[in-house]
């Protein structure tokens, strides 16, 4: 098999971290960012995450853009990879970048390489995807432990949440579109929401 370029971004996880729904089907859930490394997929709190800054707008002599203008110019999805080659296989800022380019990029590298170690260290747990058996889409079981669900609101992405180890909130809706799970082998299921229209997520390609 080939192995699928590293992911990271932000995700709502709707269980426990044992994979329990409590209080009368009502979903806790809490921000966490996640990374993947190999086989192991870690998260932290937001306020521990080290993502890697977007991609630079382009420059507009003489105005300063709007923070809104900001937020739009920001992809949902972007790539880091700054060792990524062209199409005749070679990395063009070594083969044929200026002696200035090639330290600038070699200190870009460099510093990518220090966040994905530093993102490691800070990690408060991980997830073995080895472990995983199937990755699927949410099934309310609306007459076992999920009834209720689907009757209040659903979880916000934006709202501000306390730098804890607590429960960000509580819901009483599941939006289907963005829930998925993560089947483990010892019948663990981790319900997980990812924002689609806002929000961000994160590609890394860059071992």
């Amino acid at each position: 098999m080939a192995e699928p370029a590293p992911v990271e971004g932000f995700l709502l996880r709707l269980t426990s971290g044992k994979g329990r729904q409590e209080r009368l089907g009502r979903l806790f859930y809490k921000r966490l960012y996640f990374t993947t490394h190999d086989n192991l997929l870690c998260f932290c709190r937001p306020a521990r995450a080290l993502p890697p800054p977007p991609p630079k707008l382009p420059v507009h002599a003489g105005t300063i853009p709007k923070l809104s203008e900001i937020k739009n110019e920001i992809p949902l999805i972007y790539a880091v990879a700054p060792y990524a080659p062209d199409t005749d296989g070679d990395i063009a800022w070594i083969t044929k970048g200026t002696a200035k380019e090639i330290d600038f990029r070699d200190r870009d590298a460099y510093d990518e390489g220090e966040r994905k170690v530093n993102t490691l260290l800070r990690a408060e747990g991980f997830i073995d995807l080895c472990k995983v058996v199937e990755v699927r889409y949410v099934r309310l079981r609306p007459r076992g432990k999920d009834a209720g669900i689907g009757h209040g609101e659903s979880a916000d992405f934006d709202r501000s949440v306390p730098d804890s180890n607590r429960e960000g909130g509580a819901i009483g809706e599941l939006c289907d579109e963005k829930t998925f799970e993560l089947v483990l082998d010892n019948g663990c299921a981790l319900k997980l929401q990812v924002s689609i229209v806002r929000g961000w997520a994160v590609w890394i390609d860059a071992d």
